[in-house]
């Protein structure tokens, strides 16, 4: 009985951070970031990581970080002498040289975020006991680059010779149908090569991640996964109707203007003194339209992520992010952003970091898992590669 009970206990996660805490840090950390030319960024990233860390309680245990801004800052600096490598050989019109540079850096992106992944793992800590992750550079290379290369030469190749077959059109009506069907096509493609790419993200990250002498690993289901993908992509398409209706009348007179052929300056003259509230609308519903596809996508993602999370034989995770709630937030944070200048940043972060630890609970037993001594081995390439901070949008 008691096992069984252990087996099904829910541990919630805690936020305590609070809005005036995170803005004297946050204030702090722009004004040395500002004065020594963002010498002092990876301090700054270091500390905020570290206060969000210091704040998130799971069964009374709390996180702890524990990377060094001297690090990332070693890192960033190579990566800047790389660069400046690159563009004076550049410069220099040494074309094979260049191009070589250019292929390994691209060669070096998947083993980077391995690396940095394993890093920021290794000094995130829950209760003094460690992450870590194991990935095989073959297979993050295939999943960070050849598919989703391979995916997207496949749909350009489908679109074309969709293109192809499609009949000529005889009149402006059959060219926007034509424009309309092409677009509808694309929208799929380009979902369901998102949709792909996201379940090889899913499954490579849980199967590589580690909580010390457990393993995580995820049952993760390609079709639903482009589900989502498709969904968010088609939640676009009402608001681009509303924008092509609304700016109707603007396109038919910049096509007048150019007919009559008025100078360009003389058409954006036109066009701000005639259309600004057209203008200004478009944009507040392109804003929108990004947030709720986001909204859906960040909430429809983490949620069925965690559903199919495990660690170890026992333990299970759970998150119950509501759609229509998670754009309010991100809505509502967006504005209170924009109206103070800002300012408001830190409160806006924290509302969000909140929302979401309280929608998100461990089920199981978390009573024999044990720390191990790993340390992470120095080399140029993982002292390289520590800077490259990858933000993982569904965990």
């Amino acid at each position: 009985m008691d096992l069984e009970k252990n087996a099904d206990r829910r541990h919630a996660f805690v936020f305590h951070g609070k809005g005036i805490e995170y803005f004297g840090i946050w204030l702090v950390n722009a004004f040395l970031t500002i004065i020594t030319l963002g010498i002092y960024l990876p301090w700054a990233v270091v500390k905020t990581r570290k206060y969000i860390c210091s704040k998130t309680e799971l069964s009374g245990a709390f996180f702890s970080y524990h990377a060094k801004g001297s690090a990332i800052f070693v890192s960033w600096l190579l990566f800047f002498i790389l660069y400046v490598i690159f563009v004076v050989v550049l410069v220099n019109q040494k074309v094979v040289a260049a191009s070589i540079m250019l292929l390994l850096f691209v060669l070096f992106i998947p083993w980077g975020i391995v690396l940095s992944l394993r890093y920021q793992a290794l000094m995130t800590r829950l209760n003094g006991i460690r992450f870590s992750f194991h990935c095989s550079l073959l297979r993050a290379w295939w999943v960070m680059m050849g598919c989703p290369l391979l995916l997207m030469i496949a749909c350009a190749l489908i679109l074309f010779g969709f293109m192809k077959a499609m009949p000529s059109p005889d009149s402006l009506n059959g060219l926007i149908v034509n424009t309309i069907i092409l677009v509808l096509m694309a929208f799929i493609l380009l979902g369901i090569i998102n949709g792909i790419s996201m379940a090889m993200w899913m499954r490579m990250f849980a199967g590589s991640s580690s909580f010390d002498n457990l393993r995580f690993s995820a049952f993760i289901n390609t079709k639903q996964c482009i589900k989502i993908s498709m969904l968010s992509y088609l939640m676009l398409l009402p608001f681009i109707g509303v924008l092509i209706k609304i700016n109707a009348p603007l396109f038919s007179e910049v096509s007048l203007s150019i007919m009559s052929g008025l100078s360009q300056s003389e058409i954006e003259a036109n066009i701000f003194a005639n259309h600004i509230d057209v203008i200004v609308t478009s944009y507040l519903i392109y804003f929108l339209a990004i947030l709720v596809c986001v909204g859906y996508l960040l909430t429809a993602c983490r949620n069925y992520f965690w559903s199919a999370l495990t660690l170890g034989n026992n333990i299970r995770f759970s998150s119950t992010l509501n759609f229509s709630h998670m754009v309010w937030l991100l809505l509502s944070n967006f504005a209170l952003v924009a109206v103070t200048c800002g300012l408001a940043y830190p409160w806006a972060k924290i509302r969000l970091l909140r929302y979401m630890a309280s929608h998100s609970e461990v089920i199981g037993s978390l009573e024999d898992i044990q720390d191990s001594d790993e340390v992470m081995k120095l080399g140029f390439m993982t002292v390289l590669s520590r800077g490259l901070i990858v933000t993982i949008p569904f965990t």
